[in-house]
């Protein structure tokens, strides 16, 4: 209940470019995680089903945001 309390305040008084900021950060951060930690993890077996899976859901996600968009 306190965590909401907080939260609700904050984001009552956070103008809407810095929570733009904030989210955008953590994106970035999960990308760099997902880069720097996960690939390379995945890809060290023999293994390729990862690595093409990874591709095919970029992929995808990219084809929902052209769709989105028009």
């Amino acid at each position: 209940m306190i965590g909401y309390l907080l939260a609700r305040y904050l984001f009552m008084n956070i103008p809407p470019q810095v929570v733009g900021f904030i989210i955008g950060s953590t994106a970035g951060l999960m990308i760099y995680i997902t880069a720097d930690e996960l690939i390379p993890n995945s890809c060290a077996g023999t293994n390729h089903q990862t690595i093409f899976s990874l591709i095919i859901g970029i992929i995808f996600v990219t084809l929902l945001g052209i769709i989105q968009m028009t």
